[in-house]
């Protein structure tokens, strides 16, 4: 019995790595070096860096936002969170800096060959495969999914219209970014594509 659990365990946890790394694949390979943000605190980090840090890696930013955020959880929610949440936040943001500082994989091919829009395309269909594929473990990544549920919990508002609104409003603020109204375009494309992506993934 203990011998079928450690195995289901350690296939779980490996499916949750591969989605890491294919969600911190598709922003690292496709979509920040097209200048395209995606929603959630990913998004958030990359506009930061964009804008006021580039020295800091995205890496970095996304955990420092993501334990701040975790800090809100525990104190608003308890003990809601638990090790798949620390795990998908550390391991994410060690992802993120595997891709860029240390394999840096924007340099091995030339995404702009794609287009702006097959990046969004792509790099929205792989985050929603990978966040699909930690999701139907029980992981998560922590993020903005933090947010939602701590307003769900004090008003009457599902956490999915919560992720939706942050989600527009990141993006939003992604024109700063590029100043181009077709990145932000581009931004709503990965967020529609990432969705639909992370649907049908988890009902394979």
């Amino acid at each position: 019995m203990k011998v079928q659990i450690t195995k289901k365990t350690i296939l779980n946890y490996t499916i949750f790595i591969i989605g890491l790394l294919t969600y911190t694949f598709a922003w690292s390979a496709f979509l920040l070096p097209c200048r395209i943000i995606g929603g959630g605190v990913s998004g958030l980090s990359g506009i930061l860096n964009f804008i006021l840090l580039p020295k800091v890696p995205v890496g970095v930013l996304n955990f420092v936002f993501n334990t701040i955020l975790l800090c809100f959880g525990f104190k608003f929610l308890g003990s809601k969170f638990g090790g798949n949440t620390i795990f998908g936040i550390v391991f994410s943001s060690i992802c993120f800096i595997f891709w860029q500082q240390i394999l840096h994989v924007e340099n091995l091919f030339d995404v702009m060959l794609f287009g702006p829009f097959m990046c969004a395309l792509m790099g929205g269909a792989l985050c929603g495969i990978g966040i699909g594929l930690t999701f139907s473990v029980g992981g998560n990544t922590g993020g903005t999914d933090i947010i939602a549920l701590i307003i769900s919990k004090f008003y009457n508002i599902s956490p999915g219209k919560v992720i939706m609104f942050i989600d527009i409003v990141i993006i939003g603020l992604s024109y700063f970014v590029s100043h181009k109204v077709e990145n932000v375009v581009f931004g709503y494309i990965v967020m529609v594509t990432l969705k639909m992506a992370f649907v049908l993934n988890i009902h394979i």
